[in-house]
């Protein structure tokens, strides 16, 4: 996937044809594999409002079959900004239309700390 920020500076938009070989339903990109669309393109999200932190919970709701073979566009953007989280939607389209959509919330975390828990083990 190739991603880019929006002309306006608050959105990330991915761009992506995926192939067959990731078909789940005829003719339909794997659901796993659009679940890991979204997480890729909304941990770049983070970015437009660090800190950034880690994943705790990835909603995708699948709206119509997303095409494989086909040019899809994802847009993510920031709609919660707290001090120890960070909210933040996406969606897939082909074409028009909307194919799924997805809300992630990310707790920011002190990556030093855990790097040096990870040592310590």
């Amino acid at each position: 996937m190739r991603v880019a920020l929006s002309d306006d500076g608050t959105k990330l938009v991915g761009r992506v044809r995926v192939p067959r070989r990731y078909e789940g339903p005829p003719h339909g990109v794997h659901g796993g594999v659009v679940a890991g669309l979204f997480d890729d393109l909304l941990g770049g999200v983070q970015m437009l409002a660090p800190p950034i932190g880690m994943t705790a919970k990835l909603d995708v709701v699948y709206r119509n079959v997303t095409p494989v073979e086909t040019d899809l566009v994802l847009t993510g953007w920031v709609f919660d900004d707290g001090s120890r989280y960070m909210r933040a939607k996406a969606t897939c389209h082909a074409g028009d239309t909307l194919t799924a959509e997805a809300t992630a919330l990310f707790i920011r975390v002190d990556f030093r700390e855990v790097e040096e828990r990870g040592r310590a083990r």
